[in-house]
Formats: structure tokens, sequence, C-alpha cells
């Protein structure tokens, strides 16, 4: 099941809206820090994702993706 603070693949996911998450790299080594998944329709695994080195990108084309505004006073998966 894909859910926040889930860990797949080495990153701890902080978002979940519709058929896409994001996550955030778990190993500070990672060159691309953040990743944007498509969730399986089962909601048992991802697949298809999109790789960033930065956080602001990553969120910027999260929320183009999802349609949905990203509060960035709130704490991510630290």
């Amino acid at each position: 099941m894909i859910e926040i603070y889930s860990i797949i693949k080495g990153y701890k996911i902080y978002g979940v809206c519709g058929k896409y998450c994001i996550a955030k790299s778990v190993t500070p080594r990672a060159t691309d820090l953040f990743v944007i998944w498509k969730i399986h329709k089962n909601k048992s695994g991802v697949h298809t994702g999109r790789y960033f080195s930065n956080q602001m990108d990553a969120e910027l084309e999260f929320e183009r993706l999802t349609n949905m505004r990203i509060n960035y006073s709130a704490e991510t998966a630290e």
C-alpha cells in the first residue's frame, strides 16, 4: 500500500495525490534527492518515476501533475 512515510526504493513518500506520489531520498548522497512516481492502479506499488535534484522543481511538477497546491510551510519527510 502506498502511503505517506512509506519507504520505497530508498525514498520516503511525503505526498500522495490521486495516481501520483512524491518522495525524498533517505540517502543524502543520492544524486537525485526527490522523485515523483505514478502509483499502480491497485495501489500496491509504483512505476514510471521522474527524478529531481531540487526539491522546488519536484514539488512544482507534483503540483502540475495533480492540480494540487503544496503547503510549503509543512514539514516534508524529514
